[in-house]
């Protein structure tokens, strides 16, 4: 599929029609071929589609609450040494001081 990307959706087309599932970059990929269901999706009136999943919600609602009732801050002229490979993010974590703001 990387390979020859457009190639590679043209075939599923042919065989599965204007919509199908399948799996690339990791997940599940719905794709729909057409003005008519791009249409139907991008102006969601009944919000029938959603891309989080119930956890990936619950996270982003915990994170909200967390850095809407809290203060973080670092020590002053704290510079964490960063690992960039294999995933970014310094090294031993990134070492903040939550305070409540209540």
């Amino acid at each position: 599929m990387l390979a020859d990307p457009k190639g590679s959706v043209e075939r599923f087309a042919e065989r599965y029609g204007p919509v199908f599932r399948t799996r690339a970059f990791g997940g599940r990929v719905v794709t729909l071929i057409g003005p008519q269901a791009n249409k139907f999706v991008l102006l969601d009136q009944a919000k029938l589609f959603c891309s989080l999943t119930r956890s990936h919600i619950q996270a982003k609602c915990f994170a909200y609450h967390l850095l809407s009732m809290s203060e973080i801050s670092a020590r002053p002229k704290y510079r964490p040494e960063w690992n960039y490979w294999p995933i970014p993010g310094p090294n031993g974590g990134l070492q903040v001081k939550l305070a409540s703001l209540r």
